[in-house]
């Protein structure tokens, strides 16, 4: 259901949350992920990587046509292949610094570190260099040393420690909030011949002393920063770690004795898998998962069987020996139509300085019901803003900003309480201020204002659906001014307003005037320069 006006009521500390009525939403079905490109890299593919933050895949191959085997790290952006670098030894894998736009790439003993299109760095490792993975927050690489059994941490160009582990680290992935490596290790040999494997958590570079498993035949692993999981493959199963726990998704494989995940999207929760087609047929069958709903994918033949999500561009990339398969990303996200909030009045969220998020619930008649905490770690977002109803389900939701520049929507459940969060945007940390004024387009649908570091001033238009329409520049020179706010409607004229403080400390309203504009700008105050935030 639409609402003419989605505006922010009140605000204290940090943001407000408006709590509104319910909603059925509908969406029309359609085939999810259809190819809608085909990509030749003239070479077999040996791993894949993306750049959470530009979208960028890069595709690791070897040439073996000629002898000894060359190796080339393939750029794509989008569709197009847009430079090929030579890679010399034998490359292995890639890791990928969404930070700071860093490649790494493992070669025997020592790591090739690339910028933008060229090699800027080599750095000696020893021990037989594997698996890599970067932390983007604060800039590190974890390189697994094979034949070492040990863990080397490289940064600002150079190897600063060397971490011990179990024997044959092979595989690992970062929690880049946490700054926590999850390394898989060998743990010996059980009956019947399988091989067993542990998981060797590293903190901020320390090795702890928990290494839990054994677990048979742990396949690749994958962290969901959603849920705050590691996610691996278990004996042709998927299970996850959290919280101490080791638990397996029952009956997740539907028909299957020979599957494997391939990866995660934890912005939209989708699992993908690949398993044998067997009988008298060659390849496998590659299928999605999410929310208990299966879909085919399609038919492949797959050589290390690679796969990336490209958030940017709702791409998923799979690899087929010697091309990339491309397809899009758009599965439609059904949902039930949600009942009232629980007392219909507007309320107020506020962070505390240990990163506790408060609501304080209004009582309808100017006053506050108990305040009850409802989050915690959430000074680790460099910004917080209600835009009201972003996706769509009759609920007001809470926009965040990490240090990495991920935008994270928190949707509210109507009751002062959480649905699990969904990252709707990347590269965010290049906007000074950001703040939802409600509606301010005028379609019925939650907006977003964000000022660059230019001082241009762009609205985000919501979709209506947790997603965006093009962005809109909607003024410059907007860096005059030290705090900026959407109160909601300040002038009771329907549309949503805009607060502003200059430099004196004159507070100004920007009458929005319901089409993504403004009416004359209006002074309200001085003396503002004395109140840190404006809200």
């Amino acid at each position: 259901m639409r609402r003419k006006n989605l505006l922010r009521a009140c605000a204290l500390s940090v943001l407000t949350a408006l709590l509104l009525g319910s909603s059925s939403i509908a969406f029309a079905a359609e085939v999810p992920y259809p190819v809608s490109a085909t990509i030749e890299v003239g070479g077999e593919i040996i791993d894949m990587a993306v750049d959470e933050t530009s979208g960028t895949v890069y595709v690791l191959k070897g040439q073996s046509q000629v002898m000894p085997t060359t190796y080339s790290l393939v750029v794509i952006n989008g569709t197009t292949v847009t430079a090929t670098i030579p890679i010399d030894g034998t490359a292995r894998r890639i890791g990928v610094d969404s930070g700071d736009h860093t490649v790494y790439v493992t070669t025997g003993d020592k790591v090739v570190v690339i910028k933008g299109t060229s090699v800027t760095n080599t750095v000696p490792v020893g021990w037989g260099a594997h698996n890599v993975a970067v932390d983007s927050s604060t800039h590190t690489a974890y390189v697994a040393q094979i034949d070492g059994a040990s863990v080397a941490l490289i940064n600002g160009g150079s190897v600063t420690s060397t971490v011990p582990t179990g024997p044959f680290p092979s595989d690992l992935v970062v929690d880049s909030m946490t700054h926590t490596a999850y390394v898989l290790v060998e743990a010996g040999t059980g009956g019947g011949g399988w091989v067993y494997s542990a998981i060797q958590p590293i903190v901020n570079g320390i090795p702890t002393q928990e290494v839990w498993g054994a677990l048979p035949t742990i396949g690749p692993l994958a962290f969901d920063p959603v849920e705050n999981r590691l996610l691996f493959w278990n004996m042709e199963n998927v299970a996850e770690y959290k919280d101490g726990k080791v638990t397996q998704f029952p009956d997740f494989f539907p028909n299957s004795d020979r599957a494997r995940m391939l990866t995660y999207d934890a912005e939209t929760r989708t699992f993908f898998f690949a398993k044998s087609l067997g009988g008298n047929e060659s390849g496998y069958e590659l299928t999605a998962e999410r929310d208990g709903r299966f879909e085919s994918l399609g038919k492949f033949t797959l050589g290390r069987g690679r796969m990336v999500v490209d958030t940017v561009h709702d791409k998923v990339l799979l690899e087929q020996l010697d091309k990339v398969i491309v397809m899009d990303s758009k599965w439609p996200d059904p949902k039930a139509p949600q009942g009232r909030d629980a007392d219909g009045f507007a309320d107020v969220l506020a962070r505390d300085g240990a990163g506790n998020l408060w609501m304080y619930p209004g009582n309808g008649t100017g006053g506050w019901l108990p305040q009850r905490q409802v989050g915690t770690g959430w000074n680790v977002m460099s910004e917080l803003t209600v835009p009201g109803d972003f996706n769509g389900d009759g609920f007001s939701d809470v926009l965040a900003r990490d240090a990495v520049g991920y935008l994270w929507m928190y949707p509210g459940d109507g009751t002062g309480g959480w649905l699990p969060r969904v990252r709707v945007g990347s590269g965010w940390n290049a906007m000074s201020a950001l703040t939802g004024p409600g509606d301010f387009n005028g379609d019925g649908f939650a907006d977003l204002l964000a000022r660059d570091g230019a001082g241009n001033l762009w609205m985000y238009p919501g979709n209506g659906k947790g997603g965006w329409l093009p962005q809109v520049q909607v003024g410059c020179g907007w860096n005059a001014m030290s705090e900026l706010t959407g109160p909601g409607d300040f002038n009771g004229d329907s549309y949503a307003d805009l607060l502003a403080r200059d430099g004196a400390g004159n507070l100004w309203m920007y009458p929005g005037n319901g089409k993504g504009g403004w009416l004359p700008q209006v002074r309200v105050g001085s003396g503002w320069n004395a109140m840190s935030p404006v809200l």
